[in-house]
């Protein structure tokens, strides 16, 4: 579940980011970093399922 609340928080500061009308270059900086944060958890969660799969 904290992977969970942590993608959640991620999208709500990219719409934070995208709604705000300067958005300038720190903007988009924050929107790429929250978009690795979220393929980094769903990549972590993705590969101990695969774990969970090849161990059995």
């Amino acid at each position: 579940m904290k992977n969970l609340s942590g993608i959640i928080l991620c999208l709500g500061v990219m719409l934070n980011l995208i709604t705000s009308n300067d958005i300038g270059v720190f903007g988009y900086i924050s929107i790429g970093a929250s978009i690795i944060a979220i393929t980094a958890l769903l990549f972590e969660v993705y590969s101990k399922k695969i774990k969970y799969l090849v161990v059995r």
